[in-house]
């Protein structure tokens, strides 16, 4: 067997069930879904104070008498599969706490609250699917078995299935290697590979296929229940086929999507998923409290700064080469819920790809816009911001191989950091932000949503460099960033 798809079945063998692109094992079925949350706005406005299930699987068996043709489970649990698709957001883990989304709202204004007549919003059924993020808040295992995926799915499906139609003319993948090798993929930017894989098990033949079988129970996709739903793709029992009609379309939105393919992976997406925005016009999206309107989620971004971790503290290791730097931060700083950023600086590394960098964004019309991309660090200190119960430390290894002052820019004012509370006039922020904040659009319009909010280093996240001190051919850091 060729060595890289040996590599493949090891890592299938190693990993955890339903480690792989999931919704949840309920009904999917976007007209059920709809006609499910209509009863829990009914509830949440008419009786609020009865039993949820009760109250909506009444109106469920209503609705069988009223419409026997439809067909509809009275399993309410499905509501879970309608936060996926962004028709409530789930502010908890009740439902009857949930909020019912402007998406939902679009729909009913539609079908006149005839939710079985798809055709009425079946454009609004492509884009919600499409905005589909693995793995986000919604899924409970985001931070479990499915915690390193990250990506919008159909993009990525879209992409392979872009890729080998020019290749061999055909756009499709089997059923084996959708399952095995595309709803494995845990990053979008990791589709060679899935290509690559692809490509052998087509080659290979010493019926690996078999091989990969053997694991059909535990990547058992319940996502194809939601692709199946999409009017871009043919989905039979062995095949996932692009449709020819649609080819052109697909391959649109691929380029747009690979602009800024990262784009709404913090806490923002939640807002964004229950919004008429589609994956495509996300320049136009602002997260201020007029365009959240009625489906404004509660965040940890409600958390007062009082609560906040004070784990946030700046250090540097420094030493010869083998003396244990790597291993000190692993083994005595991060913790085994702490989340982490490494990084490498080099010579070559600037400002830009530290904090992040103006870029040229091409719409569906050809139209050529500039805008915003984060950078690693700007990332890492969005999520500590909008998660202040939680620990972050951003890993520099290396940091004087690189011009340290150089590429942390203006950034270099939030390494002071705050040591004490004041008695009198005391800003508020807890032991371990930064003492100075800034001012800075591009960062403050990521972190905060507002570009006129003043930017500082939450008390929850920490930086640690690492210095190589016999190294002759690097630069200095200076006694101002030495003290910081």
């Amino acid at each position: 067997m060729n060595p890289i798809l040996q590599a493949k079945l090891d890592e299938l063998d190693r990993a955890n069930k339903y480690e792989c692109w999931y919704l949840v094992k309920q009904p999917s079925a976007f007209g059920y879904l709809c006609y499910l949350v209509s009863f829990l706005s009914g509830y949440k406005t008419k009786n609020p104070h009865s039993n949820p299930q009760n109250f909506i699987e009444q109106k469920i068996s209503e609705l069988k008498a009223a419409k026997p043709d439809i067909e509809i489970s009275n399993n309410y649990r499905a509501l879970r599969v309608a936060a996926f698709f962004g028709l409530i957001t789930m502010k908890s883990k009740k439902y009857e706490e949930a909020l019912i989304t402007e998406t939902f709202n679009e729909i009913t204004n539609r079908c006149n609250g005839e939710y079985e007549k798809t055709e009425f919003y079946a454009d609004i059924i492509q884009r919600q699917i499409e905005k589909m993020y693995i793995s986000s808040q919604i899924d409970e295992e985001y931070k479990g078995v499915r915690q390193d995926y990250r990506l919008y799915p159909v993009m990525l499906l879209y992409k392979v299935l872009l890729e080998l139609g020019r290749s061999s003319g055909k756009y499709s993948v089997s059923m084996i290697e959708y399952r095995y090798m595309v709803a494995t993929t845990k990053v979008f930017e990791d589709f060679l590979e899935t290509l690559l894989l692809i490509k052998l098990l087509r080659e290979d033949n010493d019926n690996v296929s078999e091989k990969f079988e053997q694991y059909k129970e535990k990547f058992d996709n319940r996502l194809i229940q939601a692709l199946k739903q999409l009017d871009t793709l043919d989905i039979r029992k062995d095949s996932i086929t692009l449709k020819n009609n649609k080819i052109e379309e697909a391959a649109k939105k691929v380029f747009i999507f690979e602009q800024n393919p990262d784009i709404f992976t913090t806490e923002n997406y939640l807002v964004f998923l229950g919004s008429a925005k589609s994956l495509f016009d996300l320049e136009s999206f602002e997260t201020n409290e007029s365009e959240k309107g009625n489906f404004e989620v509660q965040t940890e971004k409600d958390f007062s700064e009082s609560s906040r971790l004070t784990t946030g503290c700046n250090v540097l290791l420094y030493g010869v080469p083998g003396s244990g730097k790597s291993w000190s931060i692993k083994h005595e700083y991060c913790k085994k819920d702490t989340n982490t950023e490494r990084l490498v600086f080099h010579p070559d590394y600037t400002y830009s790809d530290f904090v992040g960098q103006i870029l040229p964004n091409v719409d569906e019309n050809g139209q050529v816009s500039y805008k915003f991309t984060a950078g690693p660090f700007t990332n890492i200190l969005a999520e500590a911001y909008a998660h202040p119960q939680e620990e972050y430390i951003l890993i520099i290894e290396e940091i004087n191989r690189g011009n340290a002052p150089a590429v942390f820019g203006d950034v270099f004012q939030l390494l002071d950091r705050k040591t004490e509370i004041y008695d009198v006039n005391d800003d508020g922020y807890p032991i371990g932000t930064s003492e100075y904040g800034i001012k800075n659009e591009n960062i403050a319009s990521i972190v905060y949503g507002d570009k006129t909010h003043e930017v500082r280093i939450p008390s929850n996240l920490s930086i640690i460099g690492t210095m190589n001190t016999s190294d002759q051919n690097v630069f200095t850091l200076d006694t101002a960033f030495q003290r910081r």
